[in-house]
């Protein structure tokens, strides 16, 4: 009896050690596969610029691209997301089947139909360079993409990063919502996983865990720069917060030219 409690008492022991272990590496495999995708990512839009002179468009509508739908249909849920190319149409990039390079290793899953939906809980292109397009306004979301020249410190400006939804910017960082054409399902997922901000702002109740808990160990997430660069950066790092005369920083993360 006492050699039976002290094998169990050991291989409780072990247990407590060994699983601990198992799922840090798990995680560990996850973080290092979602670089290794957004590094590919990274290079076809490099290639892409070089070709077009531009980063792709972050979305475009039917009526102002005039475009037939991308290989494969359009991307998303219809009953949440518009019909258009996303900037992975632009780029060319077919594959959305689940552990694709699209979709990071490492997102939470969501118990409903939008745990399928690839715009939700993946990958986010910056905003600010990968535009709305729209024929009739140019502005800091609105417009023609930015072509690299028009970024002043490409080591630092943020191209895509995990992200909630298939766009993201300062204003997910700072913790504000970003209408999305007055859908308040998108706006709810309008966030940096793991932005300690994200706690005072309303979250969509299936990316919960995903934006208030993180998506890497360590509070990290997966972010790509323009020059190319791919990294693990702690969330906080990108934080967009005001100083005492009400002045936005650090911006140069999502802005060109700040």
């Amino acid at each position: 009896m006492v050699e039976v409690l002290v094998t169990a008492a050991v291989t409780a022991v072990l247990l407590a050690l060994t699983v601990p272990m198992l799922k840090s590496g798990r995680d560990s495999g996850r973080a290092v596969v979602c670089i290794s995708n957004l590094k590919q990512i990274s290079l076809i839009t490099e290639l892409y610029a070089q070709d077009h002179g531009s980063f792709p468009q972050g979305f475009c509508c039917l009526t102002p691209c005039s475009l037939s739908a991308p290989t494969g249909g359009f991307a998303g849920n219809q009953l949440y997301d518009l019909p258009g190319w996303w900037w992975f149409d632009f780029l060319g990039i077919e594959d959305r089947s689940s552990g694709g390079v699209l979709w990071c290793p490492s997102r939470r899953p969501m118990n409903s139909p939008l745990g399928e939906d690839i715009l939700w809980c993946n990958y986010g292109i910056n905003y600010s360079i990968a535009k709305w397009a729209s024929d009739a306004e140019d502005g800091e979301f609105l417009g023609r993409p930015l072509s690299k020249g028009q970024i002043r410190r490409p080591s630092e400006m943020l191209v895509y990063s995990d992200s909630g939804y298939g766009l993201i910017s300062w204003k997910a960082a700072a913790g504000m919502e970003h209408p999305f054409d007055n859908n308040p399902m998108r706006d709810d997922s309008f966030y940096l996983p793991g932005l300690t901000v994200n706690h005072a702002r309303p979250i969509h109740p299936q990316q919960q865990a995903d934006a208030l808990a993180g998506r890497h160990r360590g509070g990290t997430v997966s972010v790509a720069y323009a020059d190319g660069q791919v990294a693990s950066r702690k969330a906080e790092r990108f934080w967009v917060r005001a100083d005492e005369k009400g002045v936005l920083f650090p911006l140069y993360f999502w802005t060109a030219g700040r």
